[in-house]
């Protein structure tokens, strides 16, 4: 069932809540300049500003905040100049800040200020919950019947809606075949399958086209790499061919091959050990952070939560009250018992069953035990010792002794107790946050942004944009038993992943409006593939001669444009300054082995040459200007074909068209 519930709008600025002006604008500007001294860590004079509710029970000199009158709430008063006391203590807020608060809080009404439980939040209900962006309360249960695209369809055109939005029209087919082919299965699609596309005459051409590719080879290939990167991070070359070597790539393929469920995934990452062909390789989520035990809490913090846990590491989250320092050092305690071993049969994670009893100490210096506490709401029990008391270690308490664990072709040892199967059980079985975090994260991955942004900060400082949504989605990705394939289809066949990325005139929204389709940075895997497509009209392999120079080229891609799930993207200067004058592009521009240079330079008319090389690389004919202004560049150089061309080529190759997805 959904509720949703409607909030006043603010005076200044009639098409936003105030409950949206508060996480928009005023929360914003609190944590920049207020929160260190009044937040969840630290409440000076008693006021904590790090949510609505904190901040109308005001201080221990009383309330802060009257309803609709700036002037007489303490909370804008002592932002004033020459104000005293004056706040913040060394620095002057902006004219444009003080004025937002100012705003702000003439909006307020008197009901926004009434609490019916003591901890009742009216914009903050839930760590996951947030603002509401329904015009009226009203209850809407998807029908069982309902295709599921069409489910999400009706969300998001109630968020339009309730704005007066008018989204943009749907993308046209040769826009749409480019953005599908490089989403599921990273590159840009062939001449052929272009042509192939457009000429299809069927009615559910784009549907047809949808579920062929996630049965490609290159979807899981595709999806791989990017979950690399996500869970592993960027590697260096000697860590990209232990990955290979020790079967973590083909764990993680084999995985998206399959469509294996995502909280079994999770589950091999964290207990470590190949029972099973499919686990294999699984281990070096563990292996590879060389017993760096704060490392791999805070790597499976966003997998597993969706939010990342490391500002809890020496005192609460100082912006998400609801994120402890119990619940880092619990995560990190749930792996100080592992270690990497060498064994006979190979590389492994062993587990003591003793040991590891480790306590944190808090901003007031008071230490405290690291239990097994856990962000999902879950802590799991396990009896502590008494002061100076130590704990034998007894073969009793393995199912693999360590004295065996050289021997066994299962590897290391064993507990009967392990803290990191007893962590594996809660938080991919009991855990509700799981599949929030996946479903966030494949949403952010096709639509350019999540529901919750950034995609790893799913908390009460941020949240979602479409909380209806992000349920049903979450509910639907753990009904299909955690499988991705039905939660990337029904997506991808969404109107809002449909849409073009052009704003109707006077109605543009809000990116998290999702109501047009947002430009996405290609990443380096992905632009490395859509170049070799686009000069040689396929994928080219990689063992030819003549082709090293495309290996030195995603070396050199993966160095420069390296972010994947970016939180905004800016153009570094190293990516314009390998983009304007890059000798390895350049080697490939060259005309050899039937590339798109050779193929313009067999074709006499200048005009067909330039009709080719917008094919090749946009998937589109050139328009009347682009191609007068090409057509000019080419005959001023009519005596240098190769030049020219090249030149074009590479022009069309750094552009920002081809260097997004539209």
């Amino acid at each position: 069932m959904v509720c949703v519930a409607s909030f006043a709008f603010s005076e200044s600025d009639p098409n936003r809540s105030t409950g949206e002006q508060w996480f928009e604008k005023i929360q914003p500007i609190l944590d920049q300049h207020c929160i260190k001294c009044h937040g969840t860590v630290k409440q000076k004079g008693g006021l904590n500003l790090s949510s609505f509710h904190h901040m109308t029970k005001g201080s221990e000199n009383g309330f802060v905040l009257v309803a609709g009158k700036p002037d007489s709430s303490p909370i804008h008063r002592v932002l004033l100049p020459q104000s005293d006391p004056h706040m913040p203590p060394k620095k002057q807020l902006s004219d444009s800040d003080i004025h937002e608060i100012q705003g702000w809080i003439q909006a307020v009404s008197a009901d926004d200020l009434t609490d019916e439980t003591e901890d009742a939040d009216p914009w903050e209900t839930h760590p996951q919950a947030g603002k509401q962006i329904q015009e009226n309360s009203q209850d809407w249960e998807p029908p069982e019947d309902m295709a599921p695209e069409n489910v999400i369809n009706r969300f998001v055109e109630a968020g339009w809606h309730q704005k007066n939005l008018r989204p943009s029209p749907i993308v046209d087919d040769r826009g749409f075949v480019r953005r599908v082919y490089l989403d599921l299965i990273g590159r840009i699609p062939m001449r052929r399958e272009f042509e192939a596309f457009l000429y299809d005459g069927r009615i559910d051409k784009r549907p047809r086209l949808v579920d062929e590719l996630l049965a490609h080879d290159d979807y899981a290939r595709h999806m791989r790499e990017i979950f690399d990167v996500v869970l592993m991070g960027r590697a260096d070359s000697k860590r990209v061919t232990q990955r290979e070597e020790h079967h973590w790539n083909q764990f993680l393929e084999s995985a998206f091959t399959n469509d294996r469920p995502w909280n079994e995934v999770v589950r091999q990452l964290i207990i470590g050990r190949s029972q099973k062909e499919q686990d294999r390789g699984g281990f070096w989520f563990l292996y590879e952070r060389n017993n760096d035990h704060q490392a791999i809490a805070e790597a499976l913090a966003p997998i597993a939560y969706g939010t990342q846990i490391k500002c809890a590491q020496c005192h609460d989250h100082p912006l998400a009250g609801e994120i402890g320092q119990h619940h880092y050092w619990g995560l990190v305690a749930g792996f100080n018992r592992s270690r990497n071993v060498d064994t006979e049969s190979g590389l492994g994670i062993s587990e003591s069953a003793i040991g590891g009893f480790i306590k944190f100490t808090n901003l007031e210096l008071e230490s405290q035990p690291a239990r097994l506490a856990l962000l999902s709401g879950s802590v799991i029990e396990e009896a502590w010792p008494q002061e100076g008391e130590k704990k034998a270690d007894d073969p009793k308490l393995y199912r693999i002794p360590p004295s065996e664990e050289k021997k066994t072709p299962e590897k290391p040892s064993y507990p009967i107790f392990s803290r990191r199967e007893a962590i594996a059980d809660e938080l991919t079985q009991k855990n509700h946050l799981l599949a929030r975090a996946m479903v966030n994260r494949i949403w952010a991955l096709f639509l350019g942004r999540g529901i919750v942004h950034p995609v790893d900060e799913m908390n009460s400082k941020h949240p979602p944009s479409h909380p209806e949504l992000l349920d049903w989605l979450a509910k639907e990705f753990v009904d299909n038993d955690y499988q991705l394939r039905p939660l990337v289809r029904s997506i991808i066949l969404s109107r809002p992943y449909q849409l073009s990325t052009r704003p109707v005139s006077g109605s543009l929204g809000l990116p998290e409006d999702f109501s047009v389709s947002l430009e996405k940075p290609l990443t380096a895997e992905v632009l490395w593939r859509s170049i070799r497509v686009a000069l040689h009209g396929e994928e080219v392999k990689l063992d030819s001669p003549g082709h090293e120079s495309y290996q030195a080229l995603r070396r050199v891609l993966i160095k420069f444009f390296p972010d994947i799930f970016p939180v905004e993207y800016n153009t570094s200067l190293q990516q314009a300054m390998f983009l304007t004058n890059s000798p390895i592009l350049d080697s490939l521009l060259d005309p050899f082995d039937g590339n798109l240079t050779l193929e313009l330079l067999s074709i006499p008319d200048l005009g067909r040459r330039v009709d080719r090389a917008y094919i090749s690389t946009f998937g589109r004919f050139p328009d009347f200007q682009e191609k007068g202004s090409s057509l000019i560049y080419l005959r001023d150089r009519i005596d240098r074909p190769e030049a020219g061309i090249k030149q074009l080529v590479w022009t069309l190759l750094t552009s920002a068209e081809f260097l997004v997805n539209h």
